[in-house]
């Protein structure tokens, strides 16, 4: 940087007195920085005035800047002396000269950050700790523990650790400082100071926002019909040994959907529909589209108590397959010989109901954490858009394996953009989609170019298939689990003509959000992004204020745009929580205006790629499916001699993860068969524990909270 030059984010000097900013203002903005890198409104820092006092720091967001700096003024006047001994993780230094306060121990070395230069002392150790990447330190630690500010001729300087620190994330780390300094210069309230310099939020603003693209204002169906037009003889569908042409599937889903209409479905209700691996099953969905209702996808292997739940949460009063024996429902035997013998032709007709855009196409059950499983309400608008999207991979698929369950949201990505598209899914049956010979031959049989699947599906696949069977393999787009580098080495050395896109996106958005074409790098790191948004997308990573979280640094992932679900079906409360009002402003669209908050945690690394960093609640995803381990607890303490329940998810290193349930139970401590039984009659078998710790009590720790420490020594030795 030029010698006189003003760094970026800088405060011009003329805007403090002589000698820069008051140790206050330093005080008040090194506590915001470090309020917006930790997200704790408190802040401990250690100033020098002369001589070190320790203060706490209440970021206050409810204030404006000037209000912060002159109650800091006041806390330093009657500030306790820092304590001899007491190592300050933090300090502030007067701008007078280095000062006397050090923060941690070791080596230090005083960087004109702010001027651009971190400049690490000749000949210092650098320390035990090592230099870390950006990305790790913010994920293990996003504040430094060795730091100490200080004005110094214009500029900030932090003295630090050069062992621990690399000289990016001190210079960001000043940079920033600086933005916030001249953000407290304009008087800002506290709320809008985001600790971003004017590069990093335009850098933030491009790696947010997908592509707008136009898309059809058309129903889903209506797409699907379109086809059946044009090309009715063409393969649109191959199940075991069913294949439907594109009119055979509409016809039949005419005819189906005339019953529904009979039978009372129309727009605004919703009918369930017992999805299996079957064509029939995407005839039924397609015929309840065409009535204008909304499906409601359930797994036939489903315990019959889970199926009886999400009936009476859903209000459905008309079913399509399925065995009957749920009150208030009337359920379709779609392969009714009866209702097909003789039929006038004119009902293969497209029925023609008026349908919005806006109205819902389905509402897919997924697990929740009191007990009871919740709806995700999608429209058709945000289905379609989502669909669209599919175009980052290329041309729509020629052939397509959905390995997916249909009761998957996962399952409409592909299997909406085949059909959409003009080509052929090809759904395995039961026993294709978990015998690897069976599957093996489905694939011999059958040219795929495309896969939609979870990443440990897919590596099914790759071992059942061979180099042999995936010849004309296109794209691969898998999601739902963390993406394994090792699967990424394995499909690179497959089928390398083959784009991986490793995606993200709950089923509130619509199936995906994002998209990573996974690379050679990948199959080495143990970090794989998520990739950027998809196009009409917008993820950004906010923190608590729904403030943008500086790169390197962990917040909450969010996603906008015309593809969010409607909400949660009949819990106004519920969505109100997670679909907020957009702080942006967007507008537009089903999703316009709002924005969810997905409890996925992430950041942006310093290059702007996106990466997931764990969650803000205790969801996690089991072999593919979103699962709340409160609703598996709630399941397991259903036995009458269980006290409480602690459910957990291990993954050990080279096996499938494991749910182990801790159960706390009085009395005669209840049999593994016991808990089984009560597991197995509320919950399908992916969220059943594998294995079961029963204890006099669950360990708890002085506040309360289960010690997962004491857990952890309990544990299977087989599950370590």
């Amino acid at each position: 940087m030029p010698e006189g030059a003003v760094p970026e984010g800088a405060v011009p000097t003329s805007t403090w007195p002589e000698g820069g900013p008051s140790q206050a203002v330093l005080a008040a903005a090194v506590a915001i920085l470090l309020a917006r890198h930790t997200g704790e409104p408190e802040v401990r820092l250690a100033v020098g005035t002369p001589r070190p006092v320790a203060l706490t720091v209440l970021v206050d967001e409810r204030e404006r800047a000037a209000d912060l700096v002159r109650r800091v003024a006041e806390e330093l006047r009657t500030a306790s002396p820092l304590p001899a001994g007491v190592v300050a993780r933090v300090a502030v230094a007067g701008p007078a000269g280095p000062g006397t306060v050090r923060g941690g121990t070791g080596a230090s070395s005083r960087g004109r950050v702010g001027e651009g230069s971190t400049g690490a002392a000749s000949g210092e150790d650098p320390g035990a700790g090592g230099r870390r990447e950006a990305t790790e330190l913010a994920a293990v630690a996003p504040i430094p523990h060795e730091l100490v500010v200080r004005w110094v001729d214009g500029g900030v300087c932090l003295d630090h650790d050069t062992g621990l620190f690399d000289p990016e994330v001190v210079a960001a780390l000043a940079d920033r400082l600086l933005a916030v300094l001249g953000e407290i210069a304009e008087d800002r309230p506290v709320r809008d100071v985001a600790a971003l310099t004017t590069a990093e939020r335009a850098a933030i603003a491009t790696w947010s926002s997908g592509d707008p693209q136009p898309v059809e204002d058309l129903c889903l169906h209506a797409l699907i019909e379109r086809r059946a037009a044009a090309e009715p003889a063409r393969t649109a569908l191959v199940c075991g040994d069913v294949t439907l042409g594109y009119g055979e599937l509409n016809a039949r889903a005419n005819r189906l959907g005339r019953r529904l209409r009979a039978a009372g479905a129309g727009p605004g209700d919703l009918v369930a529909v017992f999805a299996g691996r079957a064509a029939e099953s995407v005839v039924a969905m397609l015929a309840v589209l065409k009535t204008g209702a909304a499906y409601v996808p359930v797994e036939p292997s489903q315990p019959a108590d889970r199926v009886r739940r999400i009936l009476a949460d859903s209000g459905v009063r008309l079913a399509v397959g399925g065995a009957a024996g749920f009150p208030g429902v009337r359920v379709l035997d779609p392969d009714d010989p009866g209702a097909e013998a003789g039929h006038d032709p004119d009902q293969d007709d497209d029925l023609g109901v008026p349908v919005r855009t806006a109205d819902l196409a389905y509402v897919i059950y997924t697990s929740g954490s009191t007990g009871v499983p919740k709806g995700v309400a999608v429209s058709h608008r945000a289905i379609v858009v989502s669909t669209h999207a599919r175009g980052v991979g290329g041309p729509p698929p020629e052939c397509d394996l959905v390995t997916m369950p249909l009761c998957f949201d996962g399952a409409a990505g592909g299997l909406y953009w085949t059909l959409t598209g003009g080509g052929t899914a090809v759904l395995p049956t039961e026993s294709e989609a978990r015998d690897p010979l069976a599957l093996r031959a489905l694939l011999r049989r059958v040219p795929i170019t495309h896969i939609h699947s979870v990443p440990s599906h897919y590596g099914l696949v790759l071992e059942a298939a061979g180099e042999e069977c995936l010849g004309r393999l296109r794209l691969v787009s898998v999601g739902g689990e963390p993406m394994p580098p090792r699967l990424v080495a394995r499909h690179l050395l497959t089928c390398p003509d083959a784009v991986l896109l490793n995606d993200y996106g709950p089923t509130e958005c619509a199936v995906w959000a994002t998209a990573h074409p996974c690379g050679i790098a990948d199959a080495a790191d143990g970090r794989i992004p998520i990739g950027g948004p998809l196009p009409n997308y917008r993820v950004e990573v906010l923190d608590a204020g729904l403030r943008p979280a500086p790169p390197g640094v962990i917040g909450e992932i969010c996603v906008a745009g015309p593809a969010l679900a409607r909400g949660y079906h009949r819990r106004p409360g519920l969505t109100a929580a997670r679909f907020l009002p957009d702080p942006r402003g967007g507008a537009g669209g089903e999703g316009g205006g709002r924005i969810y908050r997905t409890g996925d945690r992430g950041f942006w690394s310093p290059g702007g790629e996106l990466h997931i960093a764990g969650r803000t609640d205790s969801q996690v995803k089991i072999r593919g499916f979103r699962v709340e381990l409160g609703e598996i607890e709630a399941a397991v303490a259903g036995h009458p001699s269980v006290t409480g329940c602690f459910v957990t998810l291990r993954t050990p290193p080279g096996v499938a993860e494991q749910v182990i349930a801790f159960v706390a139970a009085s009395g005669a401590p209840p049999t593994e068969d016991e808990l089984r039984a009560v597991a197995a009659a509320t919950l399908p078998a992916y969220m059943r524990p594998d294995r079961y710790v029963v204890l006099a009590e669950l360990p708890r720790n002085r506040n309360g909270k289960i010690d997962v420490a004491a857990l952890r020594a309990a544990e299977p030795v087989e599950s370590r």
